[in-house]
Parts: C-alpha cells; sequence; structure tokens
C-alpha cells in the first residue's frame, strides 16, 4: 500500500460511521464504472484462470475437492462439540477455557 494510500485511509477512519459508508459506495462505484470494456474483463479473468491453473500444477500439496472439505469440516466440527460437552460436564458447567480461547 502506498503512503498516499495510507494516509487517505487514516483521514477515513476520522469520518462518521455514514460518511464512511458514502465512501466506501462510491469508491466501490467508481471502480465499477472504471470498467467500461468486457472483452478486458474477459481477459483479466482468463490470465486469473492461467494463473491460478499454474499455482496448481506448481503446488506440491494435494488438493481436495469440496464434497471432502465439507465432509472434513463437519467431522471437525462433531469432534469440537463433543469435547466442548465433555469438558463442560467436567468443569460443572462453568466457563472453561482451551488453548487459550473462552468458550462461554
Amino acid at each position: 500500500m502506498s503512503l498516499e494510500l495510507l494516509e487517505l485511509v487514516e483521514a477515513g477512519r476520522e469520518l462518521s460511521r455514514e460518511d464512511r459508508y458514502e465512501l466506501a459506495h462510491q469508491m466501490l462505484v467508481s471502480v465499477d464504472e472504471a470498467v467500461d470494456d468486457p472483452g478486458a474483463v474477459e481477459e483479466s479473468w482468463k490470465a486469473e484462470l492461467r494463473q491460478r491453473i499454474r499455482d496448481i500444477e506448481n503446488d506440491p500439496s494435494q488438493l481436495v475437492d469440496g464434497r471432502e472439505t465439507i465432509r472434513q469440516a463437519r467431522e471437525f466440527i462433531a469432534q469440537r462439540r463433543e469435547t466442548t460437552v465433555l469438558v463442560t460436564m467436567v468443569c460443572g458447567g462453568f466457563p472453561y477455557t482451551v488453548n487459550g480461547r473462552h468458550d462461554w
């Protein structure tokens, strides 16, 4: 982020909440207006897709499909719920801390 942009961000933080919303809206509108050439948008997306493909091909980490990701997330949540119930029972229902995180 450039120094000029940092200064603008800091100045924006001094605005009222309503003015910050309006400023954000106006900035988004100006970005949308700047895209007059649909061909440029399509070419940008193609470049983005090519880069993502290169990243996937060059990254040795294992890809996991969406369904498997959801299954793993659900399993993780279920395990956390079991741990929460167990610890709450052991602690007599009082709030407790696990790994520095307060769960209450």
